[in-house]
């Protein structure tokens, strides 16, 4: 858009902030996230919010959104959209009604599939590997959190040799929430030019996966930073604050490629107790790689809610004085809760992303309150295979001898 005006972007946890800015980086516009709402210095570009409502209430996830957007919607020339999480979790009804009030919109074209991390919407329903979430029918959970009507574009129509903008605004004549099948990025492309042209003035709604999408349509500016700026830092601590499965195979095989480098502190956010730190932590090891961590939670114990926010808390605490102790060149932050609860203690004000290293890994420069920065790496739990954490070291280190 010749203008480029601000993107808004409202997410329920601070992962899904960054993912989302970051892909909107890659349309080589500036992007970054906001940890507390403001409208100081709104620029052109991405701004990313986080409602910080996951664990919330639905009633109470809905004002958490209603209050974020009614503190900066006063501000001329923005675009919204709401991310939403690819597995579905979350308050995603009662939040989408707040923001369609909020923004006075009428309609929302909703798409959660994230083709880069395994996740599409067939039938309107969540297809996603087993080990990362069950079959989700969106109608049915929209039905049961949402007060307005929802209509499905299937696959077909998507993929079709017609008019996909025609589908959406004969769907939008008896629903108000558009939901859109897609399993592939080309399927993506099509819905975010569709929506474009049927229904401008949608709110969209979806995870990184139709973030890219969006993004891809827009013009470049002066500032796009070039693949080939990654750092290089001497030390990393690496934060594993998810129950998800996979964030705990991530750390074990980074415990056993980088088995002599790695200073390990599992922290029982159970009884409040911990290994302590190192005393004495490796000095001939460059870098050096400090990875702090939870136990791995009881089968069926839930990722979200109160519970999970009090061990997150308690994770943030320890990780706190272990980096005052380490003081890491990188932070690499593993899960939502996690990642706002340590950069919160560490007094960040805002993320700027600087590129995504990963499908949905942004790579950020964190701005603290007394202006020191920080390179941070920001992943959801479940993102990723089990070398994930592996290959993100190896962009960012520098290689060990």
């Amino acid at each position: 858009m010749r203008n480029h005006p601000t993107l808004m972007i409202i997410a329920d946890d601070l992962t899904g902030a960054a993912d989302c800015a970051a892909r909107w980086r890659n349309s080589g516009q500036p992007a970054e996230v906001r940890l507390t709402p403001t409208t100081e210095s709104l620029g052109p570009g991405a701004t990313a919010l986080v409602s910080d409502s996951r664990h919330l209430t639905a009633n109470a996830a809905a004002q958490q959104v209603s209050t974020t957007i009614a503190n900066l919607n006063t501000t001329a020339n923005l675009r919204w959209y709401k991310k939403i999480d690819s597995t579905l979790r979350g308050n995603l009804g009662a939040e989408l009604d707040a923001a369609l009030s909020a923004l006075d919109k009428s309609h929302a074209l909703i798409c959660p599939a994230f083709p880069d991390q395994q996740r599409g919407l067939q039938n309107g329903i969540l297809i996603c590997p087993p080990q990362i979430a069950a079959p989700v029918n969106l109608a049915s959970r929209l039905a049961e959190q949402s007060h307005l009507t929802s209509g499905l574009i299937p696959l077909d129509v998507v993929r079709s040799a017609g008019d996909l903008a025609t589908a959406l605004v004969a769907a939008a004549e008896n629903a108000n929430l558009l939901i859109c099948d897609a399993m592939t990025n080309n399927d993506l492309t099509r819905i975010a030019a569709a929506a474009s042209q049927a229904l401008p003035n949608a709110l969209l709604c979806g995870s990184a996966g139709l973030m890219g999408a969006l993004a891809a349509q827009e013009q470049p500016m002066s500032d796009h930073l070039q693949l080939d700026d990654l750092p290089t830092c001497k030390s990393a601590t690496i934060i594993v604050g998810s129950g998800s499965i996979l964030a705990h195979q991530q750390l074990q095989v980074l415990q056993r490629h980088y088995a002599a480098q790695v200073a390990t502190i599992c922290v029982d956010t159970t009884t409040l107790e911990n290994e302590g730190l190192p005393k004495n932590l490796p000095d001939h090891v460059s870098p050096l790689i400090t990875l702090i961590h939870q136990q791995a939670p009881e089968a069926g114990t839930p990722l979200d809610g109160p519970l999970a926010r009090i061990r997150a808390t308690i994770l943030a605490e320890q990780a706190e004085r272990c980096i005052r102790y380490t003081r890491p060149e990188l932070l690499i932050l593993v899960g939502g809760d996690t990642a706002l609860s340590v950069l919160r203690r560490l007094s960040v004000e805002r993320l700027i992303m600087l590129r995504e290293l990963l499908p949905g890994v942004p790579l950020a420069r964190a701005i603290r309150a007394n202006r020191q920065e920080l390179l941070v790496v920001l992943k959801a739990g479940s993102f990723g295979d089990p070398q994930t954490l592996v290959e993100l070291l190896g962009l960012c280190l520098r290689p060990i001898r």
